[in-house]
C-alpha cells in the first residue's frame, strides 16, 4: 500500500468535507509487533494455545509447526508461532514488561489524538495485497492491522481498487474507543464519491 493512496483519501476529505487534515508521526508503532505479542501472552484467562485448540484442548505447537511443514495443520505460521513463544513467555519477562509500558504510553498518546471527532488514515499493509503464501516472506506486516486490533480501537477498511500489480489495494479509517460510527461514515462517504470501490482481482 503506497501512502500515496492516503494521502489522495486525506485530500478528498480536506476538499469536500472541509476537514482539517494533519500528518502525525507516531514513533511507538515501530514497536508494534512487541507490544502485540506482549499484549496476547500476557493478557491473562485462556492461553492462545488454548483458543487455538477450541473444545478440543490447547495445541502443542511443535507438533503442530511439524503438521504444517507437510500441510497437515489447520493452523496459520503466524499462530503456531505466537504458540511457541507463549511456551518460552517466562524468558521474556523483562521483554514483556518494557513492551507493556511503551503500549501503556501508545494507548494515551492514540487516546489524545482521536477524539470525537477524529480519524486516523493508515494503511492496512505495507506492501499491495500479497499473493497466496507469499506473506510467508514478511511475517511481520499484520503488525499495521494488529496494532489497533490489540488497542482495541474500531476500524474499518476501505477497499480502494486495484493497484499496477493487479491486486487490491485498501486502508484502514480507525477511530478513538467506542466510535465505530465514524469510521463507518468517513468509508460510507469515500464509497458513495466512487473514491472507495471494490473490484473483483479476478477479473
Amino acid at each position: 500500500m503506497c501512502i500515496k493512496h492516503v494521502l489522495q483519501v486525506a485530500q478528498f476529505l480536506e476538499t469536500s468535507l472541509g476537514a482539517t487534515v494533519r500528518t502525525v508521526t507516531i514513533e511507538k508503532f515501530r514497536y508494534a509487533v512487541d507490544m502485540w505479542g506482549a499484549k496476547m501472552t500476557t493478557g491473562g484467562g485462556r492461553s492462545f494455545c488454548e483458543y487455538m485448540g477450541g473444545e478440543g484442548g490447547p495445541v502443542r505447537p511443535g507438533w503442530e509447526f511439524a503438521r504444517w511443514l507437510v500441510g497437515r495443520s489447520p493452523h496459520t505460521l503466524p499462530a503456531i508461532g505466537l504458540g511457541l513463544v507463549e511456551h518460552l513467555d517466562h524468558l521474556l519477562e523483562a521483554s514483556n514488561a518494557r513492551s507493556l509500558a511503551g503500549f501503556a504510553h501508545l494507548e494515551k498518546e492514540v487516546a489524545a489524538m482521536l477524539d470525537e471527532r477524529a480519524v486516523l488514515l493508515y494503511p492496512t499493509h505495507p506492501r499491495p495485497a500479497p499473493y497466496h503464501n507469499q506473506p510467508l516472506l514478511y511475517p511481520f506486516n499484520w503488525a499495521y492491522t494488529g496494532i489497533f486490533n490489540a488497542l482495541g480501537l474500531p476500524v474499518t477498511q476501505v477497499p480502494l481498487g486495484l493497484g499496477r500489480a493487479g491486486v487490491p489495494l485498501g486502508l484502514q479509517v480507525v477511530a478513538g474507543m467506542n466510535q465505530d460510527r465514524l469510521t463507518l461514515a468517513v468509508a460510507q462517504k469515500l464509497a458513495s464519491s466512487g473514491v472507495a470501490h471494490w473490484v473483483n482481482p479476478g477479473t
